[in-house]
């Protein structure tokens, strides 16, 4: 087959990152005050705000010592910042490799929930 004939189905990226494909969609407003979600889902608000995205390498020194005594809201804190750099480094990573859309945070709040997304 030519490239030209090539497509990339959501099947493949489900069988390649072993993604659930059942669950319920990604959809919620992005008509937030993002500095009040920044405070309740990470305990601290970026400096320079750049609308509804948030710096990786910010939230990296933000969060990259994590104290051996620390409680579970700081510990769910730091996992929250884990994933939000996973998703915007290597899931779904813009064209300045610098940046994730704040509109993930918000389905990362609830461990349990977030497993049953699709």
């Amino acid at each position: 087959m030519s490239c030209r004939e090539y497509t990339i189905t959501l099947q493949d990226v489900a069988v390649q990152l072993w993604l659930l494909m059942d669950g319920e969609p990604l959809t919620r407003s992005l008509k937030y005050n993002w500095k009040v979600i920044y405070e309740d889902f990470l305990g601290v608000v970026p400096p320079d705000m750049k609308g509804q995205w948030l710096s990786l390498p910010w939230l990296a020194e933000q969060f990259e010592e994590f104290s051996p005594d620390a409680d579970v809201v700081s510990v769910q804190r730091y996992a929250r910042a884990y994933i939000m750099q996973l998703i915007g480094g290597f899931l779904f990573v813009d064209k300045s490799n610098t940046l994730v859309h704040c509109m993930f945070l918000q389905f990362i709040f609830d461990f349990d929930q977030a497993g049953t997304y699709a």
